[in-house]
Parts: C-alpha cells; sequence; structure tokens
C-alpha cells in the first residue's frame, strides 16, 4: 500500500429488474434487440508530408455522431505503433474527442533499422510529425472522411514514454542546442494541455532549466514498478518518470501514480509481449483521471475540473493502490 493515500475509489453497481405485475419472471422481449450502432469511426489515411519528404501513416479515432469534437495528438512509445494504444485513445474518442496519432518512423520492432537511425534525427520527425498532423487537419479530415468534425480552437497533445516525451517538449520542456549548449524552445502554442504518460525525467539533451518552461495545464501518469530506462546509462527509479508533475511550475498539474504499476500496464498499452500479468485497473483509472483532465482543460468543463480536483487533492496528485 501506498504511504498517504489519497482519495478512495468509489465503485457503483446499477442493478436495474423489470418484472410485470403478477408473475414471477421478467417479461422477455419477442424479437432479438437490434444491435448498437458502431460508437466509433476508425480510419488509417497516408499523407505525403512535402517537408520531410516521405508518406506519414495516421490512426485517425473520432465518434459516429455529433461534433464537431476538440482534437487530441498522441505519440506513441518507441518500437510501438499507435493502435498497440486503443484501448486508451478509442476510450477518449468515445467520451467526444477525435485522435490523430501519427505512426512515427521508429514504430518498428527492427532492432537494426533503430540503430541506423540517429536519435536526434528521430526526434526531431516526431516533433515534425505532430507539427504536421495539427497543421493539416483539412486534409486529415478528407482523408479520414470526417469532413467538420474536428474544433480548431483547441488541442490537446499526449503520449506515452518516448511519446511523453514529445508531448513534454512541446508543452514547453526546454532542450539544450548540441552545438552551442543554449537552450531551445521547441513548444507549439496550438496546444493547450498535455497527456503524459510515463513521461521522462532530466536527461543530457535538455537545459538545465527545461522544466521550469512546463506551464501548461498537463497530467502525469505512472506507477512504482515503471522504471526510468532510456536505453543506456543508469537505470532510474520511478520517481524520475514523474518530472513532468514534480519538477514543472506549480499550476493546474496533476498526477496519477499507481503502486505496482509498470509501463505497458502488464501488456495493455504498447507492448503485448511482457511477462506481466495485465493491469485492467491501472488501465480504467488512467481512462477516467486524464478524461477528466481533457475535459477540464480542453472542453474547459468545470464540473470536470472539480471532480478532478476532489479526485487527485489539493496537491495535484493521487496515489491509488492497485493491490
Amino acid at each position: 500500500m501506498v504511504q498517504g493515500l489519497i482519495a478512495t475509489r468509489f465503485i457503483r453497481f446499477i442493478i436495474t429488474a423489470a418484472l410485470a405485475a403478477g408473475l414471477a419472471t421478467p417479461l422477455m422481449p419477442a424479437f432479438a434487440s437490434e444491435p448498437e450502432p458502431p460508437r466509433l469511426q476508425i480510419r488509417e489515411v497516408e499523407i505525403f508530408d512535402e517537408g520531410v519528404a516521405r508518406k506519414l501513416m495516421f490512426r485517425i479515432v473520432a465518434p459516429t455522431q455529433g461534433g464537431p469534437y476538440p482534437l487530441v495528438v498522441f505519440s506513441h512509445g518507441a518500437m510501438c505503433g499507435p493502435d498497440t494504444y486503443a484501448r486508451v485513445t478509442d476510450y477518449w474518442a468515445e467520451h467526444g474527442y477525435v485522435i490523430i496519432a501519427p505512426r512515427h518512423i521508429d514504430a518498428t520492432s527492427d532492432r537494426e533499422t533503430m540503430a541506423a537511425i540517429d536519435p536526434a534525427q528521430i526526434l526531431d520527425m516526431r516533433l515534425a510529425d505532430v507539427a504536421f498532423a495539427i497543421e493539416q487537419v483539412d486534409a486529415l479530415e478528407t482523408a479520414a472522411e470526417i469532413p467538420g468534425l474536428i474544433q480548431r480552437d483547441r488541442a490537446a497533445i499526449a503520449g506515452h514514454s518516448f511519446g511523453g516525451m514529445i508531448a513534454q517538449i512541446i508543452s514547453g520542456l526546454r532542450l539544450k542546442d548540441p552545438q552551442s549548449g543554449e537552450s531551445q524552445d521547441r513548444s507549439d502554442p496550438r496546444f493547450a494541455a498535455a497527456v503524459v504518460m510515463s513521461g521522462v525525467g532530466p536527461m543530457p539533451q535538455m537545459a538545465d532549466d527545461g522544466f521550469d518552461f512546463l506551464d501548461r495545464p498537463l497530467i502525469a501518469t505512472g506507477g512504482t514498478r515503471d522504471l526510468g530506462n532510456v536505453g543506456s546509462g543508469p537505470v532510474f527509479p520511478w520517481e524520475w518518470r514523474m518530472s513532468p508533475y514534480a519538477l514543472a511550475p506549480e499550476g493546474d498539474k496533476y498526477a496519477l501514480v499507481m503502486d505496482e504499476g509498470g509501463h505497458f500496464l502488464g501488456g495493455l498499452i504498447c507492448r503485448s509481449d511482457t511477462d506481466s500479468v495485465p493491469d485492467p485497473r491501472a488501465l480504467a483509472e488512467i481512462q477516467h483521471t486524464t478524461t477528466l483532465f481533457l475535459d477540464a482543460y480542453i472542453k474547459e468543463q468545470n464540473k470536470a475540473r472539480t471532480a478532478l480536483q476532489q479526485s487527485v487533492g489539493a496537491r495535484g496528485r493521487r496515489e491509488f493502490a492497485l493491490k
């Protein structure tokens, strides 16, 4: 059990029964009910980006009815892909968002291919993918056959692991110029808030005061088994991954820390080839809490902000014990 556990999780069971008067058993319908219509439309579209001279693949998820809806651009983890996060991104879409998830150049399990690419180039290309996604909303709507479904005024950036780092940079985290050592601002003002799942802490390529500029609304999620491993060098404790919350300026920052929570939620996101046990409770907590955050800061719903603040407590951090 995490020390200082904040908030209690309430589970409500709703049981309905309809009995005909004087009968001992419920009335059954004469015919089977019609199947529910699909709630989401999911498209994979490919568009040529002249800026980087390559085709970009996007997974786009949107509700089937209503709209327009706010936009969330999602950046996946290294050697994963947009579809491996459907349990999270599709949940957001079901709650009234359009998700555009670029398939980055490193969305491959081929380590030889990855080793041949300069890591700095991957970072630059990922940032370019996100910028392209929001710049080409009209073209993506047309390609996905969802014209007019995306709101243009407010958007969120979200990501997991390497994608979480991308979300941090776009939200203000400063990098260090490799030549001069000066602080670099690679943020994008078109994104109003960030969802950072298993983000990153201080790294050599970051400016010394880089976290001081994470001044937008942000929620960071992680777990006590979610260690920081960037492929080389030391393995950081789980607190390192919560740096977007701990090191950022105060104000509109939230954190969800799950006792025994792992990097891949037991294979429910990013990678399924893990020997960990699937962790549906952690997934449900992330789904619920991040949706509250998006509703509060992208849809600007006061009720959602109140519920979020009540959930995480006065300090903006909620420690949720899974066991």
